[in-house]
């Protein structure tokens, strides 16, 4: 006969009734396999037990205990005094103590309505002239749609600053993000600050270029 894990009912069933996380049901069913299948009432389990048990990471473990404790599911029974020593658990067997009720998660997001969320359901279709304009915009944020429209982006620059050197201004903003691409969400506008920022460096007779503003 293969060997197999004895769980009470009134465990099992309250299990399938509660509104766990996958996560915390998995941590869950780890204790019971490492208490009920070896007939023990309480047992020390370590971290990395847990983590090994269920592949879940760290913070997620330690989250989960904190949340099955609050809960009063399981049950911290003695601190691991040293590194040989981990934590000693039990599980709650008397479900009636289970305080499923008082869980923050389930006070702060309350279960909505099929009609409220079904209406997240569903798909807003966007008009495709719609689509491609924002496509487009997106575009212009990017360094190589920036480099091949330096001409109208020139054209551009000189509208807004008539009096300033923009091609001297370009060669320098091209050769700064060569350098160092600090990968701006807008090269366009972080060129356009370069502008102003070197016709505040120009009025103070600084020495120094100035500095890339990063957006």
């Amino acid at each position: 006969m293969e060997k197999y894990t004895q769980i009470e009912n009134e465990i099992l069933e309250a299990l399938c009734n509660c509104n766990l996380s996958s996560a915390e049901l998995r941590v869950v069913l780890f204790f019971i396999r490492k208490m009920n299948g070896y007939h023990k009432n309480q047992d020390q389990i370590s971290l990395s037990q847990i983590v090994n048990g269920t592949e879940l990471s760290k913070q997620t473990v330690c989250n989960c205990l904190s949340q099955l404790k609050l809960v009063n599911i399981i049950r911290l029974v003695k601190n691991g005094v040293s590194a040989k020593q981990s934590n000693e658990w039990l599980i709650e067997r008397n479900v009636s103590k289970w305080k499923l009720v008082n869980r923050r998660r389930l006070v702060k997001f309350p279960i909505q309505t099929s009609q409220i969320s079904g209406k997240k359901l569903v798909n807003i279709s966007r008009h495709t002239k719609e689509i491609y304009k924002r496509n487009i915009q997106k575009k212009e944020y990017t360094k190589k749609y920036f480099k091949s429209h330096v001409t109208e982006i020139l054209s551009e620059a000189k509208k807004l600053y008539p009096d300033k050197n923009v091609e001297r201004t370009m060669d320098e903003f091209l050769e700064g993000i060569e350098i160092k691409d600090y990968g701006y969400k807008n090269y366009k506008l972080a060129y356009f600050k370069w502008i102003r920022n070197s016709q505040q460096f120009n009025q103070s007779n600084r020495t120094t270029r100035p500095k890339l503003i990063i957006t």
